[in-house]
C-alpha cells in the first residue's frame, strides 16, 4: 500500500496506558451554535488552522487544542421533530475518516460540548506538532452543541456510541466535522474495512509512484471484478495514474471473456471495468467497449451502450464520430423499434431502444456545437 506521511496518525489504535490524551477541540459554527466563538465581526475570516481554546475552558492537564468547526446538518432539526440525517457517506469530499467513541457531554451553562474519542484515524492528515504528539494513540474532539433542546436527535450521540467521523480541510486548512454516523453492533469490522481501503486509495493517488501502488490494490476476485468496496472507492476518486491498470484488467478480462458469463452482474467482471473508464474519463477506449458490447446477448448489450452514451459526451469529435458510425451501423442491422413489442421483445427492444437513445443524444449535441 502506499507509504503514509512521516507525521500521521493512519492506522494507529488506542493503547490504555496512563499518558495523556492529545486533543482536539472542535467549536460550532455561528449558525449551528447560535452564538460566535469569539470577538470577530460577522463575515470577518478567521483562519482558525492554528487556533486554540483559552486557558479558561480547557484543563491545564491537557496539551493545546486544535479548534476546527462542525457541518451544522449533524444538529439540524424536521419539521417532526426527528433531526436532518446525516449523510450515509462523505467519502468523496471527506480529507480525514475515522471511527471513534461518544463520551459524556461536558460543559456549563448553555455552553457544551459532545466529546469524541478517534481511537481509529485512517488517513493522516490531522495536524501533529504539539497539538498531536507523535506518541498519543488516542485523538480527543469535542463538538460544541447548540444552545437548545436536540430532541430526538441527540438520540443518535449516546455516551458509548461508536461513530463514524469524517472531516472535511478548506484551503485555509481549517477543519470542519462533516459527518457523525453511528455504527449498529456489529458493523465496526465492516466500516473498518471500507475506511481503510478509502484511505488506501487516497493515499495510492498522493504517492510518489502511483501507478504501483494502483497495480498493488487492483486485485481481481474471484467473481471476475474488484472488491465492492474498492470499485466504489476507485470511482469516488479516479486517478489518472490508475487508467493504464485499468486498461489491462478490461483487456485481460475481455480476452478471457469474449462473451460475459450470463449470471454476471453489472458491477463485477468487464462492466465493472466500464465504470471504472468511465469515471476515469476514457474516451480512448471508446472502440474496444463499442466492440466487446455488441458482441453480448440481446439484453446485456444496453448496459455497455448506456454507458458508451455517457463516455462520448467528453470524448473528442473522432472518437464519437467512431462511435456515432457504430451505433448507426448496429441500429440498420437490428429490427426497427417500432417494429418491436418492450414487453415480448424485451431484450431485443432494450438495446435498439438504448442505442436510439444514445445515437440521438450524441448527433443532437454535435450540431448544437
Amino acid at each position: 500500500m502506499a507509504s503514509r506521511p512521516a507525521d500521521s496518525m493512519r492506522g494507529q489504535t488506542a493503547r490504555p496506558n496512563g499518558r495523556l490524551l492529545c486533543r482536539v477541540m472542535v467549536i460550532a459554527l455561528a449558525a449551528v451554535a447560535g452564538a460566535g466563538c469569539g470577538s470577530t465581526e460577522p463575515g470577518e475570516p478567521v483562519d482558525v488552522s492554528t487556533a486554540t481554546l483559552s486557558a479558561e475552558s480547557q484543563p491545564s492537564d491537557q496539551p493545546p487544542a486544535l479548534a476546527v468547526s462542525i457541518a451544522a446538518h449533524l444538529f439540524e432539526e424536521t419539521a417532526d421533530g426527528g433531526g436532518a440525517p446525516a449523510p450515509f457517506s462523505d467519502e468523496s469530499q471527506a480529507d480525514e475518516l475515522a471511527i471513534g467513541v461518544v463520551q459524556e457531554v461536558v460543559g456549563q451553562g448553555d455552553v457544551k460540548r459532545l466529546p469524541v474519542n478517534l481511537n481509529k484515524v485512517f488517513i493522516g492528515r490531522l495536524p501533529t506538532g504539539r497539538f498531536l504528539a507523535a506518541d498519543k494513540m488516542v485523538v480527543r474532539i469535542e463538538c460544541s452543541l447548540p444552545p437548545k433542546n436536540l430532541g430526538a436527535r441527540s438520540q443518535l450521540y449516546k455516551p458509548g456510541a461508536l461513530v463514524v467521523v469524517y472531516l472535511a480541510r478548506d484551503k485555509a486548512n481549517a477543519w470542519t466535522v462533516t459527518s457523525l454516523l453511528p455504527i449498529n453492533p456489529g458493523n465496526k469490522k465492516y466500516w473498518t474495512q471500507r475506511l481503510q481501503t478509502f484511505a488506501d486509495v487516497v493515499l495510492a493517488g498522493e504517492s510518489d509512484e502511483p501507478e504501483q501502488e494502483f497495480r498493488k490494490l487492483l486485485v481481481i476476485q474471484p467473481n471476475g471484478g474488484l472488491e465492492f468496496t474498492l470499485l466504489q472507492a476507485m470511482m469516488i476518486h479516479p486517478h489518472a495514474a490508475a487508467r493504464p491498470v485499468v486498461r489491462e484488467l478490461w483487456r485481460n478480462r475481455v480476452k478471457q471473456h469474449p462473451v460475459d458469463p450470463p449470471k454476471e452482474g453489472e458491477m463485477v467482471g468487464a462492466m465493472s471495468f466500464v465504470y471504472l473508464m468511465r469515471t476515469l474519463n476514457e474516451s480512448d477506449m471508446l472502440d474496444e467497449i463499442l466492440e466487446h458490447g455488441l458482441r453480448q446477448k440481446s439484453g446485456r448489450r444496453s448496459w455497455y451502450l448506456s454507458e458508451l452514451r455517457v463516455m462520448g459526451d467528453y470524448a473528442n469529435d473522432d472518437a464519437r464520430e467512431r462511435l456515432r458510425g457504430g451505433l448507426e451501423k448496429f441500429l440498420d442491422d437490428s429490427p426497427a423499434l417500432e417494429t418491436l413489442d418492450s414487453v415480448k421483445d424485451r431484450d431485443v427492444w432494450s438495446d435498439v431502444s438504448t442505442a436510439t437513445q444514445a445515437l440521438e443524444y450524441l448527433t443532437a449535441r454535435d450540431e448544437a456545437k
